[in-house]
């Protein structure tokens, strides 16, 4: 997984366990965080640009409808029933 940091201080960082030195403002992609990384996020000197993505979760599956004659069709049952309420007036 890949994270994108940025240096939030208005001075150069060195992060030592992770061969890393960033100017200020500069960005550095890197595949995973060190512990002196985490240090430094927790403290506010670097920000993560872009959030590693959410894990997937599983989707429940999709209920299959038994009736399939939606859709606006009417039924014989019905339309007689607006045939004979036409007659009687």
């Amino acid at each position: 997984m890949a994270y994108i940091l940025r240096n939030l201080r208005p001075s150069v960082v060195f992060v030592p366990d992770a061969a890393l030195r960033l100017a200020p403002g500069d960005t550095v992609t890197v595949r995973a965080l060190t512990p002196q990384l985490r240090g430094l996020l927790t403290a506010r000197a670097l920000e993560v640009v872009t959030p590693p993505p959410a894990p997937r979760l599983p989707q429940p599956p999709t209920p299959v409808r038994s009736d399939a004659r939606r859709g606006g069709r009417r039924s014989k049952t019905s339309h007689a029933v607006t045939e004979a309420a036409d007659d009687a007036q």
